[in-house]
């Protein structure tokens, strides 16, 4: 066995460790009910899934959810700033994208992620709300989709935003996700790995794209959690 194999088998062997302990302290502090697994695909496909933000809850309890697949969630950029979330996110194999702009890097690992079989965990709205209501989403997700032929899976989650008051009283927090339908970007044939076919949207077209996602993931959640998007719901 080459150097190389055993760096690749001792990420492999860390991730298995730092994943199970998280997990084992999620299901400690937390319950977690989960509605709709059935819909999820079956791992291996070009899939990325849209979800909201509240907290670090929510990470695991996703995980613990998507028992099966190699999920690789994209995040800022910034939270490699930190030592204890760089260890977490470089654990969890994590994309560092840059907000605001056209990140062609991360889009590229994305790509390449997909291209080996991972499922995309991404969160539009690009930051923690911190009381669960959701915030105006940016349109990354929609890039990520058209230019990888990837399905985008709508899931969402809530309750985790009672975790601190729940602490103080020593209670557990119940966290609540539904998993919707895959759905398609509009002009998307399908076709995994068309970085280099797709043809370029305009601004209008990606935020009409960016609404329908998340006006499905807004139709997911109870009323009082709709936030920004919700008078947005597609009927």
């Amino acid at each position: 066995m080459g150097v190389r194999s055993i760096r690749i088998s001792g990420k492999v062997v860390v991730r298995f460790i730092v994943l199970t302990v998280i997990r084992a302290i999620l299901i400690t502090i937390a319950r977690v009910r989960i509605e709709g697994r059935s819909r999820i695909p079956a791992p291996g496909g070009a899939l990325i899934i849209a979800m909201n933000h509240i907290n670090f809850l929510e990470l695991p309890a996703v995980y613990l959810s998507l028992r099966g697949h190699r999920v690789v969630a994209v995040a800022k950029h910034e939270t490699w700033n930190t030592p204890v979330l760089r260890f977490l996110a470089n654990v969890s194999e994590s994309i560092p994208i840059r907000r605001g702009e056209v990140d062609t890097n991360a889009f590229d690992r994305v790509k390449d992620e997909i291209a080996r079989g991972a499922t995309i965990l991404i969160a539009p709205e690009g930051t923690r709300s911190g009381h669960g209501r959701l915030q105006r989403a940016n349109a990354g997700v929609v890039s990520l989709a058209s230019r990888t032929g990837a399905a985008v899976l709508p899931l969402v989650h809530f309750g985790g935003e009672q975790f601190w008051p729940n602490i103080r009283r020593f209670r557990r927090t119940t966290i609540t996700i539904r998993i919707g339908t895959p759905m398609r970007v509009a002009g998307d044939t399908g076709d995994s790995g068309r970085t280099d076919t797709a043809p370029a949207m305009n601004r209008q077209k990606r935020e009409a794209e960016l609404d329908r996602i998340m006006g499905e993931i807004a139709a997911l959640l109870p009323l009082q959690y709709r936030g920004y998007y919700r008078d947005r719901i597609p009927v």
